[in-house]
């Protein structure tokens, strides 16, 4: 799914950079994303409520250039 996801993005539309928001505590999801070549940018503390307590996000994003260096 990420490989197409990318390939639409990169190829089809001409994208230059392609993120995603992951919660701080979501260890496994961020482990797959670093896998697709997503890089930790920065944290957005506390900017997600969920259940009535808050929660930091962390943006992850990969790049053209290095997309192409993955195919």
């Amino acid at each position: 799914m990420f490989k197409l996801i990318k390939k639409w993005c990169f190829d089809i539309h001409g994208a230059h950079r392609l993120w995603l928001d992951v919660l701080e505590h979501n260890l496994c999801a961020q482990k797959i994303y670093e896998t697709q070549g997503f890089v930790r940018e920065r944290i957005l503390r506390e900017c997600d409520k969920y259940e009535g307590e808050y929660h930091s996000v962390i943006m992850m994003s990969i790049l053209k250039r290095e997309y192409q260096s993955q195919s």
